[in-house]
């Protein structure tokens, strides 16, 4: 460290320095107080700025490039367009920060935690945010593409434009989230939580979910065509407009679920509760559904045409309009036991 710089601490503190464009590669900052500090432009690679807390900071186009903020804090503070390639952020804090347009390829973000801080425009790719916390941060255009994320929680923010592409995001949290419009290709997504996320439009097609969180989700025209499903929990989601066409679906749960104009042509449904689910002007012909509970379930104005249904509870269902023709029974519960043994068929299971 530089006798200048020296000079300017005051009982661990730096505060109101001019240190714009300043050359402070190698230096070691760690722990000390900086207060309302101009970086802007500075070169701080290879710094040492471990439990450094930073506030009111002017860090924009900075080289934080190979640095270490192990345990670093910042708050209110402008990191906008800095550069963080390879930078170690394990365990830093983050609070109403600018992190707009950083580049921080194969940064180090594990178990940081930010809090309403604008990441737009970031490239994070490569990065390592297992543990990461993001709550209620802007991530418009960010990209996470080839990022770790598996443990990731990203609460009541927005992704709906990130980048996402061959993550690992399995056990990761984005509770609240905007995750609209997007395709998770090559994603891991097995045990992520999106209880509650706003996934309109997004693109499952073709994935293999394994103990994904649905829950309470807006999923509204999304695509699960070809999808290949495993105790996957799409329970009180809202699926209006989905699609689910030629999909493979065990043991999952869609009970209290929407699913009002749902497309599940040619649909393998087993062993997958549909209680009280509202599954009005659906298309499930051609499917065939076995070993299900479809009990209290809205099928007014649906279609199951040439659809077969094997072991199913159909207690007290609404079928209003519902079109039957072709429909194969065998072994289906129904509230009118005349209808149940005149629909029913005694040939076991195809």
């Amino acid at each position: 460290m530089s006798a200048s710089l020296h000079e300017l601490i005051i009982d661990g503190t730096i505060e109101g320095a001019d240190l714009h464009n300043a050359h402070l590669a190698n230096a070691d900052l760690s722990g000390l107080r900086l207060r309302q500090v101009n970086f802007q432009g500075a070169d701080l690679s290879h710094a040492n700025l471990s439990e450094a807390d930073f506030q009111d900071c002017i860090l924009t186009q900075a080289d934080l490039r190979d640095a270490t903020l192990l345990e670093t804090s910042f708050s209110d503070c402008s990191l906008q367009g800095a550069l963080l390639d390879q930078a170690n952020l394990m365990t830093a804090t983050f609070t109403r920060c600018s992190l707009a347009d950083i580049q921080a390829e194969n940064a180090n973000w594990s178990a940081a935690e930010l809090d309403t801080c604008s990441l737009d425009h970031a490239n994070l790719q490569g990065g390592n945010f297992e543990c990461c916390s993001l709550k209620q941060c802007s991530l418009d255009q960010t990209r996470f593409e080839n990022a770790h994320l598996m443990y990731l929680m990203a609460v009541s923010s927005n992704l709906k434009t990130a980048r996402f592409n061959q993550n690992n995001m399995s056990q990761a949290l984005f509770s609240g989230s905007d995750l609209s419009g997007h395709a998770f290709q090559g994603c891991d997504l097995t045990l992520t939580l999106f209880d509650g996320a706003i996934l309109d439009n997004t693109d499952f097609s073709g994935m293999e979910l394994s103990q994904t969180i649905f829950a309470e989700a807006s999923l509204k025209g999304a695509n699960f065509s070809n999808l290949q499903a495993q105790s996957v929990s799409w329970a009180m989601a809202d699926l209006t407009d989905a699609r689910f066409t030629d999909a493979r679906i065990e043991m999952c749960e869609l009970s209290i679920a929407r699913l009002v104009r749902v497309n599940a042509s040619n649909i393998q449904l087993s062993y997958t509760p549909m209680i009280n689910a509202d599954a009005s002007q659906s298309v499930w012909d051609h499917g065939k559904i076995q070993f299900c509970d479809l009990s209290h379930a809205k099928l007014d104005h649906a279609s199951l045409r040439n659809t077969v249904l094997y072991l199913c509870d159909m207690d007290k269902v609404s079928e209003e309009g519902t079109l039957w023709t072709g429909t194969e029974f065998s072994e289906v519960n129904r509230t009118d036991p005349e209808r149940q043994q005149t629909e029913n068929r005694n040939e076991p299971w195809n």
